[in-house]
């Protein structure tokens, strides 16, 4: 590899690392404005760790959380759904939408397709909008990335309060999304998508926290609905912080 070639491609991962943090913060401050964060010194050679993780429990019976970075916000997937909270789904602008970026993923079903091993029957993942319908937008825009030209039933939105810090509530806009794609390899016979968004509910601030899902038909619409009903901001007495051994 060249120079340049090792320059850019260590661009390209600080940037990713960078926006994964962003992601992450905007949702600390959607959920949690009170709070600080802590940032530590790189300057001193110390032996690389993994930095702690923060737990929470899952409010769905069976299922398992994945939970923000500093663990303020969560939503819960089934068993079978595989966690990668370290890792960003990214999709390029193209035909199809714009850059679209889901941090926090969690997967499921990856190996179905021959022909695409890396290709999950579904995922999840959060993001940050400043569309005044960002749920109808992400869950569009998301839609159109993993099934192309598909035919897009967008059902009506609707709300749902989400329990917060000191007693007070916030509002959640949820939009579900029946797709029928076009008949192809690995291609389901059908699809949903969803999204819930939720208002930082700081005046003047227009950004909305984003949590969206998408599967192929082996999760039925309720159980999507599910999940992203199970997006929530978490009290601090329901995080726990465990430190990876060196």
């Amino acid at each position: 590899m060249t120079v340049g070639g090792k320059r850019l491609k260590i661009s390209l991962l600080l940037a990713a690392v960078i926006l994964l943090g962003a992601v992450g913060y905007v949702g600390f401050r959607l959920f949690s404005p009170s709070e600080t964060t802590h940032t530590e010194s790189r300057n001193a050679r110390v032996p690389y760790s993994r930095p702690p993780s923060v737990v929470v429990p899952a409010v769905v019976p069976g299922w398992q959380s994945v939970a923000g970075r500093d663990g303020s916000y969560a939503y819960d997937v089934p068993p079978d759904w595989t966690p990668k909270p370290e890792t960003m789904r990214n999709w390029q602008a193209d035909g199809r939408g714009p850059v679209l970026r889901l941090a926090r993923p969690a997967f499921h079903g990856k190996g179905y397709c021959e022909s695409d091993r890396d290709r999950p029957r579904g995922g999840t993942g959060v993001a940050t909008s400043k569309a005044p319908d960002a749920s109808v937008k992400i869950a569009t825009e998301l839609a159109k990335h993993v099934y192309g030209n598909a035919k897009l039933e967008i059902e009506p939105s609707q709300e749902t309060q989400i329990p917060f810090e000191h007693g007070k509530t916030r509002t959640g806009v949820i939009t579900m999304i029946e797709v029928t794609p076009e008949p192809g390899e690995c291609e389901p016979a059908k699809a949903y998508v969803g999204a819930i968004s939720i208002a930082s509910g700081e005046n003047g601030n227009p950004k909305c926290a984003v949590m969206a899902v998408y599967s192929d038909d082996t999760v039925s619409r309720e159980q999507a609905l599910q999940i992203l009903k199970s997006y929530r901001w978490v009290p601090p007495s329901n995080r726990t912080t465990t430190v990876p051994p060196r």
